[in-house]
């Protein structure tokens, strides 16, 4: 067998390394599009089932999407709502006129999400995984920023409850995505093995008489590496084919 495929082998069987993860919060319009495509341009898949659809009514429940490997964490002020709800897209607001405003990546599907209204002071929403994931994301909808007072983040960490290394922040852009409107904020590695074991997303400030709604949360996982005895079993069969071959030239 020749060196160099060998080489290849074993380069797979003992590990890869760390990439740099990347803040998608630039684009508004298209961030989830660009995140997606860094996620599998690192080889990693989307799982967007955190969605809400099958979370009940009421309060955030921080264990409901443990069997994906996901706990949920809600830290902060008291709230005057912070629930799982079904959310329309019919209370009746304005658009404000302070700052620029953005469509962002089109109006909120009405759906089961969660929303968190009139909070007394900051507010964050933890997501730990037990196995590092490639990547993190989420829809934040109806956010009032366009006076650049109220960027909300999403952090990565590589530890988890959002402890150890910051690894990478994103933060909205200064628009105003009311009535309704979608932003994307995510963050995702430019390959290597994953790191990301915690999401941090951070409501800096209290907002009384404003809310915001979040939804679809996606992560990544990387695509499952073949054990060494799986390589072992490959060399196995190659020199049995290359033996077959020499025979029959014989």
């Amino acid at each position: 067998m020749k060196p160099l495929f060998l080489a290849l082998i074993f380069a797979a069987t003992t590990g890869s390394s760390q990439g740099a993860v990347i803040a998608f919060d630039s684009n508004p319009t298209h961030n989830s599009a660009d995140w997606t495509a860094q996620v599998v341009a690192s080889g990693g898949g989307v799982n967007s089932d955190i969605n809400f659809e099958t979370h009940p009514l009421g309060a955030l429940q921080g264990e409901h999407y443990a069997s994906l490997g996901v706990h949920m964490t809600l830290a902060g002020s008291a709230f005057s709502f912070n629930q799982v709800y079904d959310y329309h897209n019919n209370y009746g607001g304005t658009v404000s006129g302070y700052g620029p405003n953005s469509p962002g990546e089109g109006i909120a599907a009405e759906s089961r999400a969660f929303g968190a209204f009139n909070p007394s002071g900051p507010w964050t929403l933890t997501l730990s995984f037990d196995q590092a994931v490639l990547g993190v994301g989420l829809f934040v909808t109806d956010l009032f920023n366009g006076l650049g007072n109220r960027t909300v983040t999403l952090a990565a960490y590589d530890g988890i409850n959002g402890t150890g290394n910051q690894l990478a922040l994103a933060g909205a852009p200064q628009y105003n995505f009311q009535l309704y409107n979608k932003l994307f904020l995510g963050v995702a590695q430019d390959g290597g093995a994953p790191t990301i074991r915690s999401m941090v997303f951070t409501n800096p400030i209290a907002y009384y008489g404003d809310g915001i709604v979040l939804d679809d949360i996606r992560f990544a996982n990387a695509a499952p590496v073949p054990e060494p005895e799986t390589y072992a079993l490959l060399l196995a069969g190659l020199g049995m084919l290359g033996l077959t071959v020499r025979r029959r030239k014989g």
